[in-house]
């Protein structure tokens, strides 16, 4: 599973009205063959940094945004039903043909006080499974 650098804003008194998104970057090598960029894959060493609530500036956190490197991830395509935050199960990262590839799907795992940075995971089609 790998943590996205994600940011929210809204307000306490009207969570209709909160906005979440994720950082993206320049792709590494292996998006690149899919996609023109990438979420923004934080380093398991900087997520505690990343949520940390006492950080403020965000010239204490820019080191955690760079591109994850490509070596210590796996890509291969899963099928259509990924695509939907409606369907779950071990099916989902099932390996298919290309033609029917999906890349990922996510999931906010940690979500921050208004105007604070959120952390969010892929699931991971690639992941190992054992």
């Amino acid at each position: 599973m790998f943590a996205f650098a994600g940011i929210f804003t809204g307000r306490p008194e009207r969570p209709d009205d909160a906005s979440y998104a994720i950082i993206t970057t320049s792709p590494n090598e292996l998006v690149a063959q899919v996609h023109s960029r990438m979420p923004m894959i934080l380093d398991p060493a900087d997520e505690g940094l990343w949520l940390d609530a006492t950080v403020t500036d965000p010239i204490d956190v820019i080191a955690c945004l760079r591109p994850y490197p490509a070596q210590q991830m796996e890509a291969y395509p899963v099928g259509p039903l990924v695509s939907s935050a409606w369907n779950e199960g071990s099916g989902l990262i099932e390996p298919v043909g290309i033609s029917q590839g999906r890349l990922w799907s996510l999931e906010l795992i940690a979500p921050a006080a208004p105007g604070r940075r959120a952390l969010w995971a892929i699931l991971a089609p690639w992941a190992s499974q054992a």
